[in-house]
Parts: C-alpha cells; sequence; structure tokens
C-alpha cells in the first residue's frame, strides 16, 4: 500500500469492478424500460382512433348587451351555439353520449367582463328522460359551453341565457334571452 493511498490496489480494483457491474446493471434496467415503453405506445398507436364530434347544427340566442350605450354601441351581442353529437370526450369531462352545447359570441374581447348563466332543459323524445343543466361562465365575451347527459336518441332542448354586466356586483343589468333546437344523440 501506498503512502497516502487508503485503498489497497487488490481493493481498487473490487470498488471499480462492483462500479462496473452497477452500470451494467443500471444499463440493462434503462434498456429493458426503453423496450417496454417503446411496445406500450405501438399498442397505444394501434388503438382505434375516436371519432371527431360532428356539428349538427348552429343556432342563433341573440341578446341585449347589459353595458348597453354608452360602453357598447347598442347593438346585441350575437351569440351563436353549435351543437355537436358524437362527442367521446367532451372538455367538461361529461361521459357519453352527451349533446355538446357551445356558445360563441364573435364580438372580439371586450374591455370589460360579462357574467353568463345559462339553464338549458332538454327532453329525450326517444327515452322519455329529462333534464336540466345550468352552466355558469365569466369573462370578455358573452361564451359559454357544456354537456347534456341525454344518452341516445332524439333531443329537443331549450336555452334560457342571463347576461349580466359584472361592474362591482356580479349581474348587473341583467338581459335575457331563450331559443330552442334539437339533435339526434
Amino acid at each position: 500500500m501506498l503512502a497516502g493511498d487508503t485503498l489497497g490496489s487488490g481493493m481498487r480494483e473490487f470498488a471499480v469492478a462492483i462500479d462496473a457491474s452497477d452500470s451494467t446493471v443500471r444499463n440493462a434496467v434503462v434498456g429493458a424500460a426503453v423496450a417496454i415503453a417503446a411496445a406500450a405506445m405501438t399498442v397505444v398507436g394501434m388503438a382505434p382512433a375516436a371519432a371527431e364530434p360532428t356539428l349538427v347544427d348552429t343556432i342563433s340566442c341573440h341578446s341585449a348587451d347589459p353595458w348597453g350605450p354608452p360602453i357598447t354601441n347598442g347593438s346585441p351581442l350575437r351569440i351563436d351555439i353549435d351543437v355537436y353529437n358524437n362527442v367521446q370526450f367532451p372538455k367538461d369531462g361529461a361521459r357519453g353520449p352527451v349533446l355538446y352545447l357551445s356558445a360563441n359570441n364573435p364580438r372580439a374581447g371586450f374591455l370589460f367582463e360579462y357574467n353568463v348563466e345559462t339553464t338549458v332543459r332538454w327532453v329525450n323524445t326517444t327515452t322519455g328522460a329529462r333534464g336540466k343543466v345550468i352552466i355558469p361562465a365569466r369573462g370578455r365575451s358573452a361564451s359559454w359551453e357544456g354537456s347534456l347527459r341525454t344518452g341516445h336518441g332524439a333531443v329537443q332542448f331549450t336555452v334560457n341565457q342571463k347576461i349580466g354586466a359584472l361592474a362591482f356586483f356580479p349581474m348587473v343589468n341583467p338581459q335575457y334571452s331563450s331559443c330552442g333546437g334539437a339533435a339526434v344523440v
């Protein structure tokens, strides 16, 4: 053993051999994990693709603007509601089959905010099932979206919107509008 050398040459070789075997085992484990991950991705990649949602209809459900003149030019809020069926994974996490509604206000972002409370009542005329969904929303446009868990069949629905200005209180000068539609799920 040399002066200042804490391990003898035999011990040094043993330590190097342990390090070498640890890295060999580590490489083998990493290689196996990569192979398993690649196989899993191949299996997932072979799964049938989910069907795309189908746009069934677009209905108009315009409303007076709660901000009104002088804040806005006095024109109504143009609200178009897209109605979709064949929705596998709705944004709100509902389980299908669902009828999915997406209300869009195409007005560019507005300085002031809106509060929206939408109530949708529906009836599945095939099964007789009925339901009511309340969809709250808040933002710089009067947009909202939600799922109706209707089951399969012909569905009729009525949309009632309450749109208010968000000005120190959550629902100032509420404006009301209603519309309806039908679709097959």
